[in-house]
């Protein structure tokens, strides 16, 4: 086809491509025409972190919200939930697993070295790593230090070279107060993060620590690099690694609680001592008034002053003059009163349920006020328990997601293993919640008696782990072994599949005698 030329008022002529051509484009031509490969924005992490920190009240910036945070967990609404939670996590790593492609003997042999690493940590345990970690729900992240060293002695000497000794903790008030975390320049990557020198000290306030390890432009911080930190945070994004402490929006409640508790006891402090209710001669109250330095004003001072220290209990008697007036009425009198009523008829104890209530939903745990009250539900109480156990799943993820991205590919880095990303073996925790044996029970025999469980190795022990019981079949056991294992079955459960009526009438036509199955909920509709 012939081209077309347009003459233009300014300029070179421009060519008109040919229609043919141009209904050819598509989008993924499109989308690859020029395409620059490497990143052009920025997570811009420093500056979120700022903007973050300037929405923030002052107890709640870096650093002064450690010490705010501190305070807040020791009340015993915020450590309840707290220690709940750490429990649940111990509970869940107390037994773990490791998960591996059971096709590849690379992947077995991977695991069973992760197993042994993780079993052989230097007078720590998995248990207490997630214990530790925990307090990611106090500060939103939690730093440990990866520790390496050479295996001297064990099954895998001279087999592999190094092992995991421990995740040796970095508290977060040890890290720098002005710049905790270090950036790329670029705003994208977490590099390292810094600690404050003084963390550096013996008993006797003395530092230990080479100035010259770990060289970094920030004068007066020891800096360790990001390949070192296993980095568990909460609430975190791409844009704050730093992650969100769920005690952030706690605040404000747990200030409103402290205050109306305060409040509380010194209205119950009042009411048990009283108000002393002392009566003079107005004469004396207006010559007071009108000279301060009289007598009557001194008198008037140390009268008050008596009251006061009798009210605190630094007093055992006032003294008072016997003048009477006329009709033999004392000029001076005293009585002890009671603090009646209040001031706007506010439940306290209403108020400060509602804080706490706040609170423990803040960790998903307000369940554990269900039934305080005196009103209760036993259907409500296991919806938010079952609501509390994905906070908690969470948690464990948390956990999990850094031992098994970060931590098991550097240790078999390290010893020169490299496997595929399906047979790299991963650690998985134990059961948080109690099984329902009856439940869970009658749910095996349906789908065995229906043929939709299959009866191997792997299924077997896979039941056993969810009873919690701790006899596995070995692996390799054949078929005819499992079966010999297992014994024969008694139930009769799913005779009635194999009626040409496929189950739905039944296997018999008549009842001989009293029919005690229908006592049995399970088959009454």
């Amino acid at each position: 086809m012939a081209e077309e030329v347009v003459k233009r008022p300014r300029g070179r002529p421009r060519k008109v491509q040919p229609t043919e051509e141009l209904n050819k484009a598509n989008s993924e031509a499109l989308a690859v025409t020029r395409l620059r490969l490497s990143q052009v924005g920025t997570a811009a992490m420093q500056e979120i972190k700022d903007e973050a920190e300037r929405a923030k009240v002052r107890e709640l910036k870096w650093p002064m919200c450690i010490h705010t945070f501190e305070t807040m967990r020791n009340d015993s609404t915020i450590a309840l939930a707290l220690t709940l939670k750490q429990q649940m996590l111990e509970k869940a790593f107390s037994k773990w697993y490791v998960d591996y492609n059971k096709e590849s003997a690379a992947s077995k042999e991977a695991s069973l070295f992760v197993k042994y690493v993780f079993s052989n940590l230097d007078n720590q345990t998995l248990r207490q790593i997630a214990a530790t970690a925990s307090d990611f729900n106090v500060y939103g992240f939690s730093c440990f230090e990866k520790v390496f060293s050479k295996i001297t002695s064990g099954k895998y000497l001279n087999k592999y070279p190094y092992r995991l000794s421990k995740l040796a903790h970095r508290p977060q008030a040890t890290l720098d107060y002005n710049e905790p975390f270090k950036f790329s320049p670029e705003g994208r990557e977490i590099l390292g993060i810094w600690q404050n020198p003084d963390a550096f000290q013996d008993n006797y306030g003395m530092q230990f620590f080479n100035w010259m390890k770990d060289v970094d432009p920030k004068e007066g911080a020891v800096y360790i690099d990001i390949k070192k930190i296993a980095l568990f945070n909460i609430n975190a994004t791409e844009s704050n690694p730093m992650g969100r402490s769920p005690l952030v929006p706690c605040y404000k409640p747990f200030r409103e609680k402290i205050v109306i508790e305060n409040l509380e006891v010194v209205g119950v402090t009042k009411d048990l001592a009283g108000l002393l209710q002392i009566k003079i001669p107005s004469s004396i109250l207006q010559k007071a008034a009108l000279n301060p330095l009289g007598q009557e004003a001194v008198f008037l001072k140390q009268l008050m002053k008596d009251a006061s220290n009798a009210h605190k209990g630094e007093q055992s008697m006032i003294i008072l003059p016997s003048d009477v007036q006329v009709g033999n009425t004392p000029q001076y009198s005293m009585d002890l009163k009671g603090v009646d009523g209040s001031s706007s008829g506010q439940d306290t104890t209403k108020l400060i349920n509602e804080r706490k209530k706040l609170i423990l939903d803040c960790f998903g745990a307000g369940f554990i006020l269900v039934g305080d009250s005196g009103v209760g539900s036993f259907n409500l109480s296991e919806g938010k328990q079952n609501t509390y156990s994905f906070f908690v799943e969470r948690d464990i993820n948390t956990i999990l997601d850094t031992i098994n991205e970060d931590i098991i590919p550097q240790l078999l880095a390290l010893n020169n293993i490299y496997l595929d990303d399906e047979d790299i073996p991963k650690i998985r925790a134990g059961e948080i919640d109690q099984v329902d044996i009856g439940l869970f029970s009658s749910a095996m025999q349906r789908l065995k008696a229906t043929g939709l469980i299959a009866i191997t190795v792997d299924m077997v022990n896979e039941i056993y782990a969810k009873l919690g019981l701790e006899y596995r079949v070995p692996e390799g056991t054949t078929p005819e072994q499992l079966r010999e294992l297992l014994g024969a079955m008694t139930s009769r459960s799913g005779d009635g599949m194999a009626s040409s009526t496929g189950g739905l009438n039944g296997t018999g036509d008549n009842v001989s005698q009293e029919d005690t199955s229908i006592s049995n909920l399970a088959n009454t509709p």
